[in-house]
């Protein structure tokens, strides 16, 4: 990969996102120590969460590596309010 070329530019840019990622995940595994867990019921919703955001790291990286990034970013950045909204949704309904 030479520098200058869209690929690059899309690898530094998902390259800086993880690096901002890390310091957010250290200042909130800070408030931990300092706050009281959560409630039994709300480990669930914890848990999905967190495998949601792992596939969603993971596809977010394959589509910038495969795919231009003036194609995939918009459709991710517009992709996600809806899943959010959708799945809202679904739980409001539920319960």
């Amino acid at each position: 990969m030479r520098r200058g070329t869209p690929h690059y530019e899309a690898a530094s840019t998902v390259v800086v996102h993880h690096r901002h990622e890390l310091c957010d995940h250290a200042r909130g595994c800070s408030f931990v120590l300092l706050l009281p867990l959560p409630l039994p019921k709300s480990w669930m919703y914890l848990g999905i969460s967190a495998v949601l955001q792992v596939v969603y790291s993971i596809f977010l990286a394959r589509a910038y590596r495969y795919g231009e990034l003036g194609q995939v970013y918009p459709i991710v950045r517009g992709s996600v309010p809806l899943m959010v909204s959708i799945g809202g949704f679904v739980l409001a309904v539920s319960d």
